[in-house]
């Protein structure tokens, strides 16, 4: 036994011996390696800056350099020239103060790619102009950073921003600024200030568009995709001079109507959102170019199928619309004024006599003096609570002589309108009546004469009648041929059978559930249970005849009330112009949005307790673990367990 121990001594102190010799052997290489890196990184430098000496630029990137080489101390001194630019991507660096200490007078300073989390002392390079820090580890911005008055171009993309100073505001000649892939979530009033002209805020966690953003009247480009901005601020026509506007991967459901007002905009992304329409007039873009709406499930104005044949396309239905938007007002409005006349001849309107010497009805057209439409009719109809008129009168006068259908004009002139009554003493001061032009008549003056019936709203009732029909029966076709599917399927014949068996054992006396008559039907005689199985047949049949009515009816009965409902909805915009009508159905989506929403929270709420138990679970394996330690085998030096 002790020599067997003795034994296991001395080979640990050979594998310690052997791992002692492997570590000096590791550091001696290390050395070495480091003495090669270093007078590589000497001849390096030296040779950046001998091929820049002419221009006063050293580009010297993705080396693992670590520390800035003293050679740009002295580059004045032994090239006689000033240091103006200086690229040292993907280096290595983790601190700016060497050079922020020896090169004040820097117009251009690139160190993207490399791993910065601080730099102070920005503010001694009064002259930059370009400073790129993308792809770094910075987690805040200096207030010296609004030293650099120069400067017209940041990027400071991809790193780990929470904030931006409001000194930022004081860099007036910043063009272009870049603060794409941070954690930023609002920027500063002062932010306002800025003279950018192109601004990218992508890949940030803004949940509403930084209203500062509306106040920097100089942009051209805007780039705020990838974040959870669900609307756009009011005021962006302020942004005239707006070329591009990028909104992607957002949760965008509406447009603000300002929008309308950036004529200068050429592209305009909002694909990958939440939008159900585009705001009216969206035609007016005139410079409009490239329009992406892609990935909108709820978009129906415009339809997406016009989408894709492009932005020209777009435009073109967008000003048919508004022209289709002033045909259907003023359709609406002859409409209106015909229910009015309506109830004019209904409750007769004025009293007698002085209705019957304003108002007639000629055959099938309504005479009526024009001034008592404004002065007599609509006052009384108000007052009475019967009809609200919400139309001017110059838009009425108009819509009144441009109203066309399959009959031609709606309405007419009648110099010589003969009326009942006469009120010509009162109106016009007269001292007697107007010579009756026949019996029964007293008075002559001028008068409309407008028909009763629109043969285009007939035409459009019919139509809209027969679509309604056509919808039910597409729907009980489309019902019936589901229900034939399942019932001629195997599980729709063994449900069937079952509850053929279930109504057949219910009415059986002798038997009370399924079971009993499945034992029971052997036993039958052949005549019994030949009879048994007419009986489920019958049963059968009818069960797939009741099955198929009651799906017809469903069918049937949602459809038509469907077509209520639109008919509900076309009732309530009647007379309403483009924009009410717009915002009203703007409002009924939005109620839907928010249902969605609310189903969205609820599911990620039932993920995140998923993830919580699926994370405790892995602290207690760890707990468990903890638990082991480490060792060596005794017979072969191995680690382990």
């Amino acid at each position: 036994m002790s020599d067997w121990i003795k034994n296991a001594k001395e080979r640990r102190q050979l594998v310690a011996t052997l791992h002692g010799q492997h570590r000096k052997h590791k550091l001696k290489k290390e050395k070495e390696d480091a003495e090669k890196d270093m007078q590589r990184n000497i001849e390096a430098w030296n040779a950046a800056c001998d091929l820049g000496k002419e221009e006063g630029k050293v580009s010297l990137c993705w080396l693992d350099l670590k520390h800035v080489g003293k050679q740009i101390y002295t580059f004045h001194s032994d090239y006689c020239i000033e240091l103006k630019e200086l690229c040292l991507d993907g280096t290595g660096l983790t601190s700016l103060e060497e050079i922020t200490t020896h090169c004040k007078d820097l117009e251009k300073l690139s160190v993207a790619s490399n791993s910065i989390r601080d730099i102070s002392g920005i503010g001694n390079l009064v002259k930059l102009k370009r400073l790129n820090l993308l792809r770094n580890q910075l987690t805040r911005l200096p207030e010296e950073i609004g030293s650099l008055v120069n400067l017209t171009r940041f990027d400071v993309a991809n790193n780990l921003l929470t904030e931006v100073p409001p000194d930022i505001s004081n860099l007036r000649g910043l063009k272009h600024l870049n603060l794409e892939c941070n954690m930023l979530s609002e920027l500063p009033v002062a932010f306002g200030k800025l003279e950018c002209e192109v601004l990218n805020l992508s890949k940030n966690q803004f949940t509403v568009c930084p209203p500062s953003v509306v106040d920097m009247y100089k942009l051209r480009k805007l780039s705020i995709n990838y974040n959870e901005i669900g609307c756009l601020p009011g005021g962006l026509d302020k942004l005239t001079k707006l070329e591009s506007l990028h909104a992607s991967k957002n949760r965008i459901s509406i447009l603000p109507d300002s929008i309308i007002g950036m004529t200068s905009l050429q592209s305009l992304w909002f694909d990958n959102n939440q939008l159900s329409a585009l705001p009216p007039n969206v035609h007016r873009l005139t410079k409009l170019s490239e329009l992406k709406l892609e990935g909108n499930p709820d978009l129906v104005y415009p339809p997406i199928q016009l989408v894709a044949k492009g932005t020209e396309e777009v435009l073109r239905w967008s000003r048919q619309r508004l022209e289709m938007g002033k045909g259907e007002k003023i359709r609406h409005i002859i409409q209106s004024l015909g229910e009015v006349l309506k109830q004019v001849q209904l409750y007769k309107i004025g009293g007698s006599p002085l209705h019957e010497s304003v108002f007639e009805v000629v055959d099938d057209e309504f005479q009526f003096a024009p001034e008592a439409l404004w002065n007599i009719f609509l006052p009384q109809l108000k007052k009475i609570g019967i009809q609200s008129f919400p139309y001017e009168r110059t838009e009425v006068e108009q819509a009144l002589f441009q109203f066309r259908d399959a009959a031609g004009a709606i309405v007419r002139k009648n110099a010589h309108a003969k009326f009942r009554r006469c009120s010509c003493m009162i109106t016009r001061g007269c001292s007697s009546v107007c010579v009756p032009p026949k019996t029964g008549w007293m008075c002559t003056r001028p008068a409309l004469m407008m028909r009763k019936e629109c043969y285009e709203e007939n035409m459009r009732e019919k139509r809209r009648l027969l679509a309604e029909e056509k919808s039910i029966e597409d729907a009980e076709r489309a019902a019936k041929n589901v229900a034939t599917q399942f019932l001629t399927s195997d599980e729709g014949i063994l449900t069937v059978r079952e509850e053929a068996i279930k109504r057949m054992a219910s009415n059986d006396t002798k038997a009370t559930n399924k079971s009993k008559v499945f034992t029971r039907l052997p036993l039958l005689s052949s005549r019994n249970r030949n009879e048994t199985k007419a009986k489920l047949k019958r049963l059968e049949e009818e069960i797939r005849e009741s099955y198929l009515r009651e799906k017809l009816e469903d069918s049937r009965n949602q459809v038509i009330d469907r077509n209520r409902k639109i008919g509900l909805v076309m009732q309530s915009w009647m007379g309403l112009s483009l924009f009410d009508a717009f915002d009203g159905w703007r409002f009924s989506v939005e109620t839907a949005h928010r249902r969605r929403r609310r189903e969205e929270r609820s599911k990620l709420k039932e993920e995140r307790i998923k993830f919580e138990d699926a994370v405790a679970k892995y602290e207690y394996q760890k707990i468990e673990i903890s638990q082991w330690e480490e060792g060596y085998d005794e017979f072969n030096d191995l680690p382990c367990w």
